[in-house]
């Protein structure tokens, strides 16, 4: 066996298990296109926006008073490493609505949160998958920063947990607050960290609560997911986006576009995506096709990577 295959010597965004899979996806595309460099440590991301649609389905809508709207879309290319055709995916529940809409498709969980205060509820669940561009531009960024990308507490993963991430928006900090305290005793969401923004903001005025998630879930391949929770209120959510006029810095297209200023790096790595949206049982039905990226035009520093995307998967 090829020992740069093997998941002891593989850098990963999901867990041993998960990774022999996708090492067998590398190795069916590498036999068709060889693109493997022996010379450098392989390191394997995937990339699935329906691993965060099944974590809002069955973990936290139901804990939310009735049904929540769904809506998806592709995120819009913003910085300069950004390509329409590898974006990343955005699907928003909107909680606020007061009719259900035949039309739309609609989830009604029965379980509701109640306080003291009565239910209490967001205005809408944001989840966010990384595309493959910024993804690998996150890891190089660190890494160039001479920040260590692998976890210290799991062995052969990485430390960069914000390829998944949901925004949970409400209507002011105190249901903030009560959300996250609800949210935090998911008997499947592993807390590792949090920081709380409002109480000490970012020097950009920059306001949040972040969790970072370990989603310990039964299924083997999805075990110790990472998730980076936020929660907003639409106020900070609104002025995290755009800034504000007390310090325009605060906006995320500033922040984006300071990012990729800084110095970045894959010495040593050879950085392979593999990116579809079926379940992982699935994945070794479908063949995968191969495309290498080179997005060192629009950062500091070289920046390549090798993408193997699912042909043929279902819509």
């Amino acid at each position: 066996m090829n020992t740069q295959l093997s998941p002891q010597n593989v850098l990963s965004n999901v867990n041993e298990a998960r990774l022999e899979q996708l090492l067998e996806i590398v190795k069916r595309t590498e036999m068709k296109k060889e693109f493997l460099q022996p010379n450098k440590k392989l390191l394997v991301i995937e990339r699935n926006p329906e691993y965060l649609n099944k974590i809002i389905i069955t973990e936290l809508l139901p804990l939310f008073p009735f049904g929540c709207e769904k809506t998806t879309y592709d995120i819009k290319p913003t910085l300069p490493h950004h390509n329409e055709l590898r974006m990343g995916l955005i699907t928003k529940y909107n909680c606020n609505h007061e009719k259900k809409n035949k039309q739309r498709e609609l989830f009604a969980p029965e379980q509701k949160i109640t306080t003291s205060n009565g239910n209490i509820r967001p205005i809408k669940l944001i989840s966010r998958t990384k595309g493959p561009d910024s993804s690998v531009e996150k890891i190089a960024r660190v890494k160039g920063q001479n920040e260590n990308i692998e976890s210290e507490e799991y062995l052969g993963q990485l430390a960069v947990g914000d390829f998944y991430g949901m925004t949970i928006i409400t209507e002011n900090k105190d249901i903030c607050y009560k959300l996250k305290d609800k949210i935090s005793t998911i008997s499947s969401f592993i807390i590792k960290d949090e920081i709380d923004y409002f109480k000490k903001p970012k020097e950009s005025g920059y306001q949040s609560i972040h969790q970072y998630v370990r989603w310990e879930n039964g299924i083997p391949e999805l075990n110790q997911l990472q998730i980076e929770l936020h929660y907003d209120t639409k106020i900070s959510h609104f002025r995290n986006n755009v800034g504000d006029d007390q310090n325009s810095t605060r906006g995320h297209a500033h922040y984006g576009g300071e990012k990729v200023k800084k110095e970045h790096s894959l010495e040593g790595l050879q950085v392979v995506v593999v990116d579809h949206n079926t379940n992982p049982q699935d994945t070794n039905q479908f063949p995968f096709t191969h495309q290498h990226v080179d997005i060192s035009n629009y950062v500091t520093g070289s920046v390549q990577y090798d993408l193997l995307r699912m042909k043929n998967q279902p819509s």
